[in-house]
Parts: C-alpha cells; sequence; structure tokens
C-alpha cells in the first residue's frame, strides 16, 4: 500500500479578557471577524461547545450563561482576573483530510478560496465533497499560491504521515507561508 499524507486544519477559537470593575458580560469576536472562526449566532454553537476559565479555574455550566456571542457569569468577575473562552474541539472545527482524496484548489474570488476533498462516504455522497472555505486578504494569485503550498503539504515526507496545512489557532502550517493573511476558516464536512 501507497503512502499518504493526513492533512490538518483547525479553526480559530480562543480569546482572554481582563475583566473590569464587576464585570460580568464577555462579548466573543466570532465568525472570522477577530478570535473565533465559528459563528455563534448559529444556534449549533452552543454553550456546550465553550470552556471558560477565570484565573485558570474552569467555570461550570451553572455558573455562566450563553447567548449568541456573549458568555454571562453568574458571578461577577473582579478587576484584573482573566477570563479565557475557548472552543471546545469537535467535527467542524478541526480536521484531517487523506491527501489522496485531494480535488484541487478553486479561486471564489480575490478574498475566497476553496480547498476540495473526495467525501469519505462515495456511496452515500456521489455528487457533494469536502470544502473547506478559506478567507485571506485580497491577492489575484491565493488559488496558485495556496495550490502550491497543498502540492508541498501532500508531498511532503514525516515521520507521522500528518501535516499541518492550517491550524489557525496555533498560527502554524503551510499556507502561513503562502504570504497570505487568512481572517476565517470554514470546514463543511460531508462524512
Amino acid at each position: 500500500m501507497e503512502k499518504t499524507n493526513y492533512l490538518f486544519f483547525r479553526q480559530k477559537g480562543s480569546q482572554t479578557f481582563t475583566a473590569t470593575a464587576s464585570q460580568t458580560d464577555f462579548t466573543l469576536a466570532d465568525d472570522g471577524s477577530g478570535n473565533f472562526d465559528q459563528d455563534f449566532s448559529d444556534a449549533s454553537n452552543n454553550e456546550a461547545h465553550i470552556e471558560v476559565t477565570s484565573n485558570g479555574t474552569i467555570v461550570g455550566a451553572g455558573d455562566r450563561s450563553f447567548a449568541t456571542n456573549v458568555v454571562t457569569l453568574a458571578s461577577a468577575a473582579t478587576v484584573g482576573d482573566i477570563v479565557i473562552v475557548t472552543a471546545v474541539p469537535r467535527e467542524g472545527t478541526e480536521a484531517s483530510f487523506r491527501a489522496d482524496r485531494f480535488l484541487g484548489v478553486r479561486t471564489t474570488s480575490d478574498t475566497v478560496t476553496t480547498i476540495n476533498f473526495k467525501a469519505g462516504d462515495d456511496q452515500s455522497f456521489a455528487t457533494t465533497n469536502d470544502e473547506l472555505t478559506l478567507t485571506h486578504n485580497s491577492n489575484a494569485d491565493a488559488a496558485r499560491l495556496i495550490a502550491s503550498a497543498m502540492e508541498e503539504a501532500i508531498n511532503s515526507e514525516t515521520g507521522t504521515g500528518f501535516v499541518d496545512v492550517l491550524d489557525r489557532e496555533a498560527g502554524t502550517g503551510v499556507l502561513t507561508k503562502t504570504g497570505l493573511t487568512f481572517s476565517n476558516l470554514q470546514l463543511s464536512i460531508q462524512a
């Protein structure tokens, strides 16, 4: 059997706040506008998909509430408390794709490019494929730059077979070497 790499992608999803006097509400910069690629106005991205800590201690679900993109603590934080809201990794926020299922790169505008993979379930999804939508700074050569980086990832020799293509949370991956600045990553996984 021929070796294939697994190509790793992860959304951005963490925001740190320094509390002001008696602060209870913390507004997340979501939907690619800042610290989160997830859109928290989407009901599927709910309280179960975040972790909140205050000065390193986990704030339990009963001690906080979450609506749209605002986390509200039941007990006010004091001045200087460090409150961190982190997305819990789950399907749709990170994925690894087999390199041999790569289909191609397509630009939909100077600021949006898609990367496509053949869906994992060939029978059920004969007409639909997995798609990653990248939002980036305006660049007419984006598809060429991304395709070149994908070729590097697919053909790279690694001890583990896993290649970091774009980890928005860590700010790493072969796509970070393209000169493009990525502001959002959305995953559409079919199977």
